[in-house]
C-alpha cells in the first residue's frame, strides 16, 4: 500500500504526460522476488515517482499478469519507449 499521492489513475497518468510531466515510464518485474508481481512506475520530472493504481482502490499498485499487458498500458499513455527493471 503506498500514499495516494504517489498513485495515479490511467486517466491522470495519460494527463500528465499529455502536459509534458512525465519524464519515462518503467515497468518493475518482481515475479522473481517476495513481491511476486509486474507494476508501472512514472518519473516525473521533479524527480519523483509515481505508480498507476487500481480502479477500485486508491491505495493500491496496479498488477500487471504479463509484461505485454504493462506495456501495452504505457503505450496507451503515449509512450514510445519503456524501461524494464527485473529484480
Amino acid at each position: 500500500m503506498m500514499s495516494e499521492s504517489n498513485l495515479k489513475e490511467l486517466k491522470e497518468i495519460k494527463n500528465l504526460f499529455d502536459a509534458g510531466a512525465l519524464e519515462k515510464a518503467v515497468i518493475f518485474d518482481r515475479r522473481h522476488d517476495t513481491w511476486n508481481t509486474i507494476t508501472i512506475g512514472f518519473l516525473i520530472k521533479k524527480r519523483s515517482m509515481v505508480f498507476l493504481r487500481t480502479q477500485r482502490s486508491k491505495t493500491d499498485i496496479k498488477d500487471f499478469k504479463s509484461l505485454e499487458a504493462a506495456a501495452n498500458a504505457i503505450q496507451k499513455i503515449g509512450f514510445k519507449e519503456y524501461l524494464v527493471k527485473i529484480f
